[in-house]
């Protein structure tokens, strides 16, 4: 339990369900909740930018490296 509430993934598990119950009732069921659903920040997508531009630095470095060593 501790492991989901660290990943928060009760958090989300029950964002889904109020959303499907939402979905299953055409609109009739209701919570006042803003944080269902939100839109996604340069912040959230950083690790997506910066993984492929920095992965070719470093395969460039490694063979770099490599090929001073023989």
């Amino acid at each position: 339990m501790r492991g989901y509430l660290e990943a928060r993934l009760l958090e989300r598990l029950w964002t889904e369900l109020l959303h499907r119950a939402s979905l299953k009732g055409k609109g009739r069921f209701r919570e006042a909740h803003c944080d269902m659903f939100f839109a996604f920040s340069l912040f959230l997508l950083m690790p997506a930018l910066v993984g492929p531009i920095f992965s070719p630095m470093v395969f460039i470095a490694e063979l770099f490296l490599n090929s001073l060593q023989t």
